[in-house]
């Protein structure tokens, strides 16, 4: 009697066992700006959700502590997606811009 409570307590307890040999998940949840907003002045909350909007992959986009706003695309960027970067600073008004050019440099063989 006393080997057959043992075994099944071992198989009642067997699937507790199994669950705690699980690996423990976390998610992350990360709020992003629903919006694009300047009142507060071009922060780099709204560079990174430029970017995001764009769909700019392969371009930077950054705010400097002085307020400085720096567009950097990859010279392989897209075009459509560069424009958008670019409509979007237009729109925020800042004064204190610069590009940091994406032409394609070639050397003559």
């Amino acid at each position: 009697m006393r080997d057959k409570l043992h075994i099944i307590a071992l198989v009642l307890t067997a699937p507790l066992a199994a669950m705690a040999c699980k690996p423990v998940t976390h998610s992350v949840s990360i709020d992003l700006p629903g919006k694009i907003d300047f009142s507060d002045g071009f922060q780099q909350a709204d560079a990174d959700a430029i970017l995001r909007e764009c769909k700019a992959k392969d371009m930077e986009l950054t705010v400097k502590p002085n307020g400085d706003v720096i567009f950097e695309p990859n010279p392989e960027a897209d075009y459509e997606a560069s424009v958008c970067v670019l409509e979007y600073i237009k729109k925020s008004g800042t004064t204190k811009f610069g590009f940091v050019g994406n032409a394609k440099y070639t050397t003559d063989d």
